[in-house]
């Protein structure tokens, strides 16, 4: 949170948003990447919604010109502090290890034309040329961005995915349902057809979370067809900030980084796992689809490790495991 004082706090990070202010700052961050307002203004924008303040002569009443010049000024100040949607993205990083790592760490956050330090400037200047940068939606959300839907008098719940200090996870996300939304996630991300993005949000979103079903999530997918755009969307960017954590940050990275040319790196073979599963014994269909993600997930790991470790107990090269496997070689050394 950004404190003003005792009575104004502004959220200044994902997780600290209400549903509307999410769904405000998808809607504002989604103009800012396809280029119709720029870094400036979106984050002028972001600050008036998310503070409810707009500093003009109509909301501050009888005020020179000078003093409205003045709180304009410091509000434009202010924005620049709104920085956790957006995140820069160095599309040629080779070019940052002549720079300080100082320096590094600090386009993580800021765009080059916003680093001003005296002891950065020449630096920045050598590589001007060189360096590309390019804004990117900043995915680290630590919990779900709309908590339910209500439509025609009914309310949907959605999923529990909070993510603590220490990087703890509380979900009650089961398999079958990542199964189901990443699938189709991924038919909407290619067709771009509205009918995949309500059945994904019918899936996610129920009225009873303590049982999940393909067929009703898929009979339900109507219900959303009127649901605000702007909100499942807003849906859509939390889904693909789990699959960021997931693939990059989550005990099961391992599942992630597997390289294969048929399977996505976000669900390398997941929907085949729930049939492999019961057929392995760990229960019907139905009670593999209901397991929580969290166990889900460390059953592919496990059968992953003793998998890699039969094949080196049989002597297998290193090159055969990786190509079985798709892990990297450097993942099996530590198996």
């Amino acid at each position: 949170m950004i404190l003003i004082n005792e009575d104004i706090h502004i959220p200044n990070a994902w997780e600290e948003l209400t549903p509307q202010q999410a769904c405000d700052t998808v809607e504002l961050t989604e103009r800012f990447i396809k280029g119709s307002i720029t870094l400036e203004q979106f984050r002028v924008k972001l600050l008036t919604k998310l503070s409810g303040y707009a500093p003009n002569k109509k909301t501050l009443g009888r005020m020179t010109d000078d003093q409205l010049k003045l709180v304009q000024e410091n509000f434009f100040i202010l924005s620049e502090q709104m920085r956790f949607p957006i995140k820069p993205h160095v599309t040629t990083p080779e070019i940052l290890s002549v720079l300080d790592d100082d320096l590094q760490k600090a386009l993580k956050t800021r765009f080059p034309f916003e680093i001003n330090e005296v002891e950065w400037v020449d630096q920045l200047g050598m590589i001007k040329n060189m360096i590309s940068v390019e804004p990117r939606l900043n995915l680290d959300i630590k919990r779900v961005l709309i908590p339910s839907i209500d439509v025609d008098g009914l309310t949907f719940y959605g999923p529990e995915f909070d993510i603590d200090k220490n990087g703890i996870v509380t979900t009650n996300i089961v398999a079958g349902e990542y199964v189901d939304a990443y699938e189709f996630f991924n038919l909407f991300n290619v067709t771009r057809d509205d009918t995949y993005l309500d059945t994904f949000v019918a899936i996610l979103y129920r009225q009873n979370r303590g049982d999940y079903s393909t067929y009703n999530a898929q009979k339900h997918a109507l219900i959303f067809k009127d649901v605000s755009s702007v909100v499942k969307k807003t849906v859509y960017i939390w889904f693909q900030s789990l699959l960021e954590y997931l693939s990059t940050k989550s005990p099961y990275v391992w599942l992630f980084i597997r390289k294969s040319t048929h399977e996505s790196a976000y669900m390398p073979g997941m929907g085949n796992t729930i049939y492999s599963m019961a057929g392995k014994g760990y229960g019907n269909k139905k009670e593999v689809e209901m397991f929580p993600l969290p166990d889900y997930f460390a059953i592919m790991l496990r059968e992953l490790v003793e998998n890699v470790q039969a094949m080196k107990d049989m002597e297998m090269k290193m090159h055969d495991i990786v190509a079985k496997t798709g892990l990297p070689s450097e993942v099996i050394a530590k198996i």
